[in-house]
């Protein structure tokens, strides 16, 4: 899966236990956290799939936050490994699920692995679902008025810009370059506080 599935897929399901656990969601931190995982493309020595898209690794991560933070967290927890379970674990390249007790790729066995024209469905279907929540629960009107987490809006920002204009950490199919420009233009419509 790609940036447009990742921020789409974390923010759907984080919208959907924040609102079933009367939590607010903060939109910025669970863009970032549903990204978080891609991390790996730029750390040296580090493989892509690899010890941050394990689940023993997020447990391990998210642990002593829940326990310090409580269950507010829980949206962001499902957001980051949505990128992983909902996301990667269906590409036929395999990720390392159980890292650090295994090094094994795993991977789910779908028609989505083997045609790249499923997963551009699978993405544009969850780009689709967050444009119509998105809207209808007027998030666009909240995200701009959220100051205290502008700064992780750096993280969803860099995952849109670097494969659109520099074809970095991967070139994007053609079919996805519109998602991408239109989450630019809401990522750059967010950073902007309106004037009151």
């Amino acid at each position: 899966m790609l940036v447009v599935g990742h921020i789409s897929l974390g923010y759907l399901l984080g919208k959907i236990i924040a609102k079933g656990k009367d939590i607010p969601l903060n939109i910025p931190a669970i863009w970032a956290v549903s990204l978080l995982p891609d991390v790996d493309f730029y750390i040296p020595g580090v493989r892509h799939m690899g010890p941050t898209h394990s689940i023993v690794f997020s447990l391990i991560v998210f642990t002593p936050i829940i326990m310090f933070k409580g269950w507010r967290i829980l949206p962001y927890f499902l957001g980051y490994i949505s990128h992983t379970i909902f996301g990667d674990l269906i590409t036929n390249r395999g990720i390392m699920l159980f890292w650090p007790i295994s090094s094994r790729l795993v991977y789910l066995k779908t028609p989505i692995n083997y045609v790249l024209v499923y997963r551009i469905y699978y993405e544009l279907f969850f780009f689709a679902l967050f444009l119509i929540v998105f809207y209808i629960s007027r998030d666009y009107f909240r995200v701009r008025h959220e100051n205290s987490a502008k700064l992780l809006l750096v993280i969803p920002l860099t995952a849109v810009v670097l494969p659109l204009f520099f074809d970095n950490p991967i070139k994007i199919p053609r079919s996805l370059v519109l998602p991408h420009i239109i989450y630019l233009g809401i990522i750059i419509y967010s950073i902007f506080p309106t004037r009151s």
